[in-house]
């Protein structure tokens, strides 16, 4: 950080400590002890079914004083953890799908801070009957530094070790041995260095001849590491396409093995780690493996090893190839969705329920076909599928607003079989201002099958193809699976949870060699449960604490309950369903599940269905949540299951006082005699609606979400009057406040208003015409206008205003300004009805620049200050402005106060500390550099959902030209946050210096900020 001489050496002689605490932001120098970490067991055992086999019943118990993560070793995606980054002691429960197959994963559990990890905890999960590897052959190159670049076929210096090598031998073709170049050392475990096998021009081969193979090794696994350098590209990305390994038992026919690579090529020192499990179809006494690179003087070798594993992908050498998952050849259903080039309609890329471009569907199973989707649209823009065998380009499959399905329905099944594979290609996208992520998150894109009426969980798949780190960004998956009963019909179901991210192609179903159980009449099949015993809502509630804890981690349980939602109203929190007893009317007997897997919309639910469901256990959680009685689960666990049974013809409510409303949570309840002293709206597309009710003196909440056309309830837009009355709806209670949340517009009858005319709401909020003069419309949203007209007061000289009955529109008209900036109130007014003003402003002369743009973001602030903390605000002070961050672009200076980069999490950009009572905890943000003929800022922030799925509006206060600024705001729904834009007009202000304090509850995360002269 840029800081002054003295400060300089007071700060080399002395380290202050401060403590910093705020919602997100951790100081690394908090007082908490030496760190520590503890995780048990070691190992975690699961017998074939996916079930504990040990007294640790599938969990990991972590024990430490500093925030944790936990990472599984890279191929190893069977593995699944209930949680993957915590704070403090947890337990971290794991769950696997059923296999016959013995194997083991490693993860790695370690606490860090901003500077990386403390401490390390290696523990494992095993399955099944776990073999120890024998090391059948491994070369590391030789362990001394070649001075030269002696040829494969003159080197000397080999390393060759296992059981299998007493007969190896080597043959190259344009390829070396060198200790040039970054070595391999360090780069992954096991890891050599320092030399390597460099493959020059191209093609160049390295062939290892004649591994001995012992009778019945069949089951292998083959590693590598693996680099990839184009200095002139300055290029590290590894080119799996580029760089071929075969196998042959005699030396001449070799069979291609595709294989998995880590993400060791995105941090020094560049190199992959390469995996491939497979199954020889029939034993052979001698293997070779050939290497080949395709582009000159780029790939390098290291480190191979052939062990025996679990097994894997079949391989024929006999017959030269991959055996296929479905002998007969024929695929019972597939879909490369390339009828035709998709085409925009009306400038919009078309849903599949507009087009049959995508429809060029064939297998043994199509002619039964149909097809449903929400949100689904076919495209040929953007990364096109590539990089795995049989991708086909042209059409994808790409799935917007969230969440988006895509059914393929009633393919015909080949009679008597049950072991299946769908196979797909998908792709993920996402921009983070001018970079991408593509890697694809498999726990937000889903994969289920079923029956017509019934669809499984969500099915486990694994990565055959392709890759996600190199262009074009396509992977293959595989969902292996065995029916529980042979079906005539299967459907199949892809789901986003985010939006515009996703793109499938390339979709098949063959016969394949089974796996995870499902049983298309009750979804997939959880680990053998035994007998579910009942649990009531009050017993549930009495098991809650602050922090997750399994509401039986030995036995399922059953809970027998009444919807509450009325989804068609639409008011209530998505991902929410929310259940009470039976006819109760004591409090105590609301609840609410919550999770992707239980959405009632989901689940075809309504208020009044009766329902039993099925908590898994060790996977179903129960928890305080901000006084919110929750039952919920790991969003990739299976740890519930809804099953309808029926529907009750009344929902009994209660009549209470508004200071039990958090006692009566999740239950249907009346308050008597309540009022409200103003009309107004109950729901608009802007922001949440939070109306204060008076009942017997005491004040209470009635809320109503925000909605709008795409996320429609029906109070947008209603209007109600100032009355007294009765008021219903579901006790409900948000961060430890309750509040009252109606149903329909039957719960708020009484202060329903059908003949009162109101304004509702006013497109755009604020006007602002230039200096030299014009008009600006208004759109008026009016309920029950009639006969009744609108009318306009306020403005005044070179400002008036029309109205348009007819059309409910007010036009503003400004002569030419030729004087300073004039700032008037509109007002605009129903007969009979309310009121709402509009501020308008009229530039003046002189405001504008040179139309220069000085831009920056957290790049610039960083590249001026290299120690810029992440997610803590290190040793900056409010009160010394010697200790706040400075940074300069364009020639202009800007200078700072707790002002740090967010977490990876947040987006990994400008982080603001916001506090509205301590002057300590407030972030400042101001140029240092006067800027001339300043005419405009516009600021881009994020903001991200809590878990009601709310956003907070930023707030803060902006200072130019003395006197605090409102900004024009719009906002856009991004792929897991919300993009807002602030924008301030300064023309004709004359100012040349701003000042931005966040002074307000919580913190700015701030993607872009752009002053234009």
């Amino acid at each position: 950080m840029k800081k002054s001489s003295i400060w300089k050496l007071l700060f080399s002689a002395l380290t202050v400590f401060a403590v910093v605490v705020f919602a997100g932001c951790t100081d690394d120098n908090d007082d908490m002890g030496a760190p520590y970490l503890n995780v048990t067991p070691e190992n975690l055992t699961f017998d074939a079914e996916g079930q504990p086999a040990d007294e640790y019943n599938g969990t990991f118990i972590v024990e430490t004083n500093r925030p944790w993560r936990a990472i599984v070793e890279d191929e190893q995606t069977w593995v699944r953890l209930s949680a993957t980054e915590g704070e403090g002691d947890a337990a971290v429960t794991v769950t696997v799908p059923a296999s016959n197959i013995g194997q083991s994963a490693k993860v790695t559990f370690e606490v860090y801070n901003s500077y990386g990890a403390l401490i390390q905890k290696d523990v494992n999960v095993l399955q099944g009957e776990v073999v120890p590897p024998t090391i059948i052959f491994n070369e590391t190159a030789g362990n001394e530094a070649v001075d030269d670049k002696p040829l494969v076929s003159a080197y000397t210096g080999w390393n060759t070790t296992g059981e299998g090598a007493s007969k190896v031998s080597y043959e190259g073709t344009n390829t070396s041995i060198r200790s040039s170049g970054k070595s391999s050392a360090g780069a992954y475990d096991g890891a050599s260095g320092p030399n390597v096998i460099f493959f020059g021009t191209a093609p160049a081969t390295f062939t290892v001849k004649n591994i001995t193979l012992a009778s019945g090794q069949t089951n292998l696994k083959l590693t590598f590491g693996g680099q990839y350098y184009d200095q002139d590209n300055n290029d590290n990305g590894f080119k799996k396409d580029d760089f071929v390994v075969s196998l042959s038992a005699n030396g001449t026919d070799y069979t291609p093995l595709s294989y998995e690579v880590n993400n060791g090529d995105q941090e020094d020192p560049y190199w992959v780690f390469a995996t491939k499990n497979f199954t020889l179809k029939n034993a052979t006494s001698t293997l070779y493996i050939k290497f080949e690179a395709n582009i000159s003087s780029k790939f390098r070798l290291d480190d191979i090893t052939l062990m025996t594993g679990n097994g894997g992908e079949e391989i024929d050498l006999a017959g030269g190839g991959v055996v296929p998952p479905d002998p007969s050849g024929d695929a019972i259903y597939e879909n490369n969705f390339d009828k035709t080039p998709a085409e925009k309609v009306d400038n919009k890329w078309p849903f599949l329920d507009q087009t049959d471009a995508w429809q060029n569907a064939s297998g043994t199973g199509n002619s039964t076909v149909t097809y449903t989707s929400t949100n689904v649209s076919v495209r040929t823009s953007g990364k096109l599928s590539g990089g795995y065998d049989g991708a086909s380009g042209s059409n994808k499959i790409f799935f917007g607003s969230a969440p988006a399905t895509f059914d393929i329905n009633n393919i015909t099944m080949p009679a008597g079989k049950t072991n299946y594979r769908i196979i797909f290609g998908g792709a993920y996208s996402q921009s983070n201002g001018g970079t991408y992520d593509n890697i694809f998150k498999p726990e937000s894109f889903h994969v289920a099958v079923g029956n017509g009426t019934d669809w499984s969980g969500n099915l486990t798949y694994e990565k055959i193809g392709g890759s996600d780190t190199t262009d074009p960004y396509w992977v293959q998956f595989a969902v292996d699976f065995t029916l529980k009963e042979a079906s005539v019909q299967l459907s199949i179901r892809f789901t986003a949870d985010l939006a515009s991210v996703f793109a499938i192609d390339d979709v098949q179903l063959v016969e394949g060699s089974g796996g995870q159980e499902v049983d298309l009449e009750g979804g997939v099949v959880p680990p053998d449960p035994g007998e579910a015993t009942a649990i009531t809502i009050p017993e549930l509630i009495a098991q809650m604490t602050d922090t997750e804890a399994p509401v039986d981690a030995n036995a399922d349980r059953y809970l027998d309950a009444v919807v509450m939602n009325d989804v068609a109203g639409a008011n209530y929190t998505f991902n929410n369903l929310i259940l009470a007893t039976e006819n109760a009317t004591e409090a105590g007997n609301g609840i609410t599940l919550y999770g992707s897997q239980v959405e009632p919309s989901t689940l075809g639910l309504n208020k009044g269905d009766k329902v039993r469901v099925t908590l898994y256990k060790g996977l179903a959680k129960v928890v305080n949540y901000s006084g919110m009685y929750e039952v919920t689960g790991a969003k990739e666990a299976t740890w519930c299951k809804v099953e309808k049974t029926g529907t009750v013809t009344s929902i009994p409510t209660a009549t209470i006082v508004a200071a039990d409303l958090a006692k009566y949570q999740g239950m249907a309840v009346t308050i008597a005699n309540a009022s409200v002293a103003q009309a107004g709206v109950w729901a608009s597309a802007s922001a949440l609606s939070s109306h204060t009710f008076t009942a017997d003196g005491a004040n209470f909440t009635v809320f109503c979400k925000q909605s709008d056309e795409k996320n429609p309830s029906v109070f947008l837009d209603v209007p109600y009057k100032a009355a007294t009355g009765n008021i219903s709806g579901l006790a409900a209670v948000y961060k430890n406040n309750s509040q009252l949340v109606p149903r329909n517009l039957d719960d708020v009858a009484a202060f329903s208003d059908s003949s009162t005319p109101m304004i509702t709401g006013v497109t755009p909020a604020s006007v602002s015409i230039p200096a030299i003069g014009g008009n600006e419309t208004i759109i008026v949203s009016v309920a029950n206008k009639g006969e009744n007209v609108l009318s306009v007061s306020g403005l005044s000289g070179l400002l008036e205003a029309t109205v348009d009955n007819a059309n409910n529109m007010v036009t503003v008209t400004a002569q030419p300004n030729t004087g300073a900036v004039q700032n008037q109130t509109l007002t605009i007014a129903i007969a009979g009805g309310n009121s709402v003003t509009v501020p308008v402003t009229l530039l003046g002369v002189g405001g504008g620049g040179t139309g220069e743009v000085v831009a920056f973001s957290i790049t610039d602030i960083k590249a001026d200050n290299a120690d810029l903390p992440t997610n803590g605000y290190g040793s900056q002070v409010v009160a010394t402005p010697s200790t706040w961050v400075s940074w300069t672009v364009g020639g202009i200076e800007f200078t700072g106060v707790k002002i740090c980069e967010s977490p990876a999490t947040n987006g990994s950009i400008i982080q603001m500390q916001g506090d509205d009572s301590d002057a300590a905890k407030q972030a400042k943000l101001q140029n240092v550099t006067p800027i001339d003929g300043m005419s405009k800022i516009k600021i881009v922030f994020r903001s991200y959902p809590n878990k009601s799925g709310s956003y907070y509006n930023p707030g803060y206060t902006m200072t130019v030209a003395g006197a605090a600024q409102n900004p024009v705001e719009t906002y856009t729904d991004k792929s897991g946050y919300r993009e807002y834009v602030h924008e301030y007009d300064l023309t004709g202000l004359g100012a040349d210096s701003f000042e931005l304090d966040n002074n307000k509850v919580g913190a700015l995360y701030i993607e872009s900020f752009e002053i234009t002269k």
